[in-house]
């Protein structure tokens, strides 16, 4: 979700603010946030901690988009790059690498997450000004 106003004076008139709100980010999180919800039970993993650690990530995404959709904040950024860096290292942190299923999830989704996140940090952040 992306707010910009445009505030001051043009030609001596107060310019009128102006908004464009996007919920194009909070829609594809409400859907990787449904993805990896179903994801243990359609691939079978074979780790309950797998299924454990991808159900409560998802959890944590479908809460930020609840926050984004109520527009309570601004910037989730920061919020989505922790989720997703959490989704690339918890098979390692928490021990269930060796099920290949939910290590593939968890590197895709959270990879994904990480670049998508940059991009929007630092790619479309030097195009808004």
């Amino acid at each position: 979700m992306r707010r910009s106003s445009s505030k001051g004076w043009a030609g001596g008139k107060a310019s009128m603010p102006t908004q464009r709100i996007s919920h194009t980010p909070d829609w594809s999180s409400l859907a990787v946030a449904a993805i990896l919800l179903l994801a243990p039970w359609i691939l079978h993993y074979t780790s309950w901690m797998a299924t454990l650690a991808t159900s409560f990530s998802a959890v944590i995404l479908l809460a930020l988009s609840a926050v984004a959709f109520a527009e309570l904040d601004d910037s989730e950024a920061p919020e989505y790059l922790i989720v997703g860096v959490w989704l690339v290292i918890s098979p390692w942190m928490l021990g269930f690498w060796p099920d290949t299923r939910a290590l593939l999830v968890h590197l895709l989704f959270g990879g994904g997450l990480v670049a998508y996140v940059a991009w929007e940090i630092w790619g479309v952040s030097a195009f808004r000004d």
